[in-house]
């Protein structure tokens, strides 16, 4: 299995979206035959270096993470990311 690990720090003005973006990365649970798993946190630490949200997707193997990277409802919550989003942090790896 394959766990995709991403951190999420929004843009100031647009810290009020971070659900709106947690429901939107949920969702694609749904949409995405290769997805196996999607959680989703937001962070209640009130720290300078924090992130505001955290995604774990976990998928079989490499092709389903690129079927998952590659998909059209994917696309469209990126879409949504780079207008609100400041800074990502991403770590894919290899779980047993």
């Amino acid at each position: 299995m394959i766990e995709h690990i991403v951190l999420f720090r929004m843009h100031p003005e647009n810290k009020n979206l971070v659900n709106d973006l947690k429901d939107k990365l949920d969702a694609l649970e749904e949409k995405i035959d290769a997805v196996l798993k999607i959680e989703t946190g937001v962070n209640f630490a009130e720290r300078s270096d924090a992130y505001d949200l955290l995604l774990k997707v976990h998928v079989k193997d490499e092709s389903g993470l690129k079927a998952y990277a590659q998909h059209p409802d994917h696309q469209e919550v990126l879409g949504f990311i780079k207008k609100i989003v400041e800074q990502t942090a991403v770590v894919d790896f290899h779980k047993e």
